[in-house]
């Protein structure tokens, strides 16, 4: 099934409904073709279509990004308090309600809040806001977060304060195999 133009399409078992506002119930695997990325929706979501990427409204995804070119603008995964802005990489977003944060994996974002400023997330760092504002700066991810391992099938980090059941998504997220232009980090 494609959506959004033809800019986005959800392999065969995703239960979707709506165009411009796409509900997803259950797991499912997106890929939106420009800018390139995957998204791994865990349990169900709520994403919109948004200018040089998403915005994720309701629920846990892990996204990977395809490496963006030099002078190119950065992809863009917007959330309650404004945006992570991306070049190529593989992260966790949790928005529920107003409230969110991003888990990066690999790679280097940038979270832009409403006012503007730019918030740097470096791998293995929590970002978390509410409805309004950043709550507070880039922190190491909770001890309970596993760390991914090498190569394409590594585990993604484990949101620790999601309403879903994080570790059954996780345990169903373990098997996928994500596919990207990105070669895999030795």
């Amino acid at each position: 099934a494609t959506r959004w133009d033809g800019r986005l399409e959800a392999e065969p078992a995703c239960a979707l409904e709506g165009d411009a506002t796409l509900s997803v119930r259950g797991d499912c695997r997106l890929r939106l073709r420009a800018p390139s990325l995957s998204i791994d929706v865990w349990g169900a979501a709520t994403l919109v279509s948004a200018d040089r990427g998403v915005r994720v409204v309701d629920g846990v995804a892990l996204f990977l990004v395809d490496r963006v070119a030099q002078g190119q603008p950065r992809v863009r995964v917007e959330v309650a308090a404004g945006a992570i802005e991306v070049i190529g990489t593989r992260f966790v977003v949790t928005q529920r309600g107003d409230g969110g944060h991003v888990d990066l994996l690999e790679g280097a974002i940038a979270f832009v809040d409403r006012d503007g400023a730019e918030h740097r997330v470096a791998p293995g760092q929590r970002l978390g806001w509410d409805a309004t504002r950043v709550l507070a700066e880039a922190a190491a991810l909770p001890a309970s977060t596993p760390a991914a391992t090498p190569g394409p099938t590594r585990p993604a980090a484990k949101p620790t304060r999601a309403p879903v059941d994080v570790d059954a998504a996780l345990e169903r997220a373990r098997g996928l195999r994500l596919e990207s232009a990105v070669p895999a980090r030795r």
